[in-house]
């Protein structure tokens, strides 16, 4: 008994887990199997048919899930707010280098670009400082800078001579998608 109970949390806990998941085969695999555990070990549990289990836990479940979809979109949106705060800062960098050389860097990685305002001493990577969700000013210090979007895609360069894009895939980790972080970086 006490480890069907066990059983039914840790099901529980698989699905809410997979719901917040960002890997988008994973998560729903996981759901699926979690609840499918659950409404298999709860009717071991109770005398209770499957189909009517099944169709309980459903209507417990969605609260859950629209719960879960809310708190990844609140976490997305100050991920977004982070990522153009640190395009922002970038893009600062890239303005300094053009008034220095009249181009932009020519299709170089994000990591080159990085490593030569690095160098040449035109941005400072010590924080980033964004407004979040609720409207504060919130400051993140960086221990060093980082190539990577807050979602674990990396950051994509496009320089041309006269402008540059910087670009974040955004929370479904694919490029020219309506969720993608884009700044343009045009001269002053």
């Amino acid at each position: 008994m006490l480890l069907s109970a066990f059983v039914v949390l840790f099901a529980s806990g698989l699905a809410v887990y997979g719901s917040l998941s960002l890997n988008f085969y994973l998560g729903p695999t996981l759901v699926l199997f979690a609840w499918a555990f659950l409404v298999y070990s709860l009717s071991r549990l109770t005398r209770f048919p499957q189909v009517i289990i099944l169709v309980v836990v459903i209507l417990l479940a969605t609260p859950v899930f629209k719960i879960c979809n809310n708190w990844k979109r609140a976490i997305d949106v100050e991920k977004a707010a982070y990522a153009r705060a640190y395009m922002d800062l970038v893009s600062k960098g890239l303005k300094k280098y053009y008034d220095q050389t009249k181009s932009f860097p020519v299709s170089e990685s994000f990591q080159d670009v990085i490593w030569i305002l690095s160098e040449l001493d035109l941005v400072s990577f010590k924080s980033v400082k964004y407004t979040s969700e609720s409207g504060k000013l919130k400051t993140e210090r960086i221990k060093k800078p980082t190539i990577k979007d807050p979602w674990g895609a990396h950051y994509i360069y496009t320089g041309e001579k006269d402008g540059a894009y910087l670009t974040s895939s955004g929370p479904d980790l694919l490029i020219n998608t309506p969720d993608d972080v884009v700044k343009l970086v045009k001269p002053n």
